[in-house]
């Protein structure tokens, strides 16, 4: 009876063993298949018309990002384009330099604006303080594509 015990005592341990690593490795194997990809997409959960204002090809490709993740992205490299889209698009998210927004302001007397503003700005904690007094949001030229899309979402949240 006692050697009965001891085997069944002894076998208990060994059955476990065989089936913890199984329990373990189902979730495991996942881990490491997406372990090695660097790669991610960033969706917007409520995509906008974009007017952004690039100056460089860097700013082009940022653009392009913006796009990827489902906004319709309208690209301009101008004071007159932008000026352009802005009295054309309606209801659009304008991603632009503080300077352009501010020219764009002044050149404008007249009409109600039809689009947001989302000013970038160049310079350091100043100019970001200074600007986020005029105009609440204000985005870096440091920040990422999912700093950008934070902004984005808080802006047509807003509206």
């Amino acid at each position: 009876m006692r050697l009965r015990r001891c085997v069944i005592w002894s076998l208990i341990p060994l059955l476990l063993a065989g089936t913890v690593p199984q329990t373990l490795a189902c979730g495991e194997s996942l881990y490491r298949v997406g372990r090695g990809l660097a790669y991610r997409v960033y969706s917007a959960p409520l995509p906008a018309n974009l007017i952004v204002y690039t100056r460089s090809e860097s700013e082009a490709v940022f653009a392009r990002h913006l796009a990827e993740s489902g906004h319709t992205v309208h690209a301009v490299s101008s004071h007159e384009q932008l000026q352009n889209a802005v009295n054309v698009i309606t209801g659009a998210v304008v991603i632009a330099p503080v300077a352009e927004v501010d020219a764009l302001q002044a050149s404008n007397t007249t009409r109600e604006w039809t689009v947001q503003f989302l000013p970038v700005v160049d310079g350091g904690k100043d100019e970001l303080g200074e600007a986020r007094l005029r105009y609440g949001q204000v985005l870096s030229s440091g920040d990422d594509l999912k700093d950008f899309l934070r902004a984005i979402h808080r802006t047509l949240e807003a509206v």
